[in-house]
């Protein structure tokens, strides 16, 4: 074997090499992406569910605002029982809101320097008054009424690797049982 013969299969060694590397490199990118978009999809539809069980589990007549149209909150009471006159016994005053992060104002301007616009927390109150997060990276909560049905949109985010922001909206049209 010559020289020239050597150099050659080198570099078209080398370029095989190259060519597989590059291609596994961007299969393992590609995976990465659609592995948070696929979390992204479960926290969302993980998060309807968890609307859709409150809102069933509700008394309509205790769903507020009464004239709900785009609420960023929404106030409800599950049936706790039935009173002895037959009438439908309410727990406490329940709520899910959408609530902004620190530093942010509702302004369309990212204040706090995250990269995301007004972005916030799907929050749930408990019976015992106290709100917790249930959903981070969330830039807004709709709610509507749809006849004696709400449906309730809830838009997430996602930052991909590469800086992009994904944005999804995950909607749910759901009525109350009592």
């Amino acid at each position: 074997m010559t020289i020239v013969e050597v150099v050659v299969s080198s570099l078209i060694l080398t370029t095989i090499v190259l060519v597989v590397s590059s291609t596994v490199l961007d299969s393992q990118a590609f995976f990465a992406e659609e592995a948070r978009l696929y979390s992204l999809d479960q926290s969302g539809r993980a998060l309807l569910a968890r609307v859709e069980q409150e809102i069933r589990a509700s008394a309509a007549s205790s769903i507020l605002p009464l004239a709900i149209s785009d609420s960023s909150f929404l106030d409800y009471q599950k049936a706790a029982g039935v009173n002895a006159d037959g009438t439908i016994a309410l727990g406490p005053l329940l709520r899910f809101s959408f609530e902004l992060v620190p530093g942010e104002i509702a302004d369309s301007v990212d204040n706090n320097g995250d990269g995301l616009i007004d972005e916030g927390t799907i929050s749930w109150r408990d019976e015992s008054g106290t709100a917790r997060a249930i959903a981070a990276n969330a830039l807004g909560m709709r709610v509507n009424r749809a006849g004696s049905a709400l449906h309730v949109d809830i838009d997430l985010a996602a930052r991909q690797s590469d800086g992009r922001l994904v944005q999804r909206t995950y909607g749910q049209t759901v009525a109350p049982r009592n």
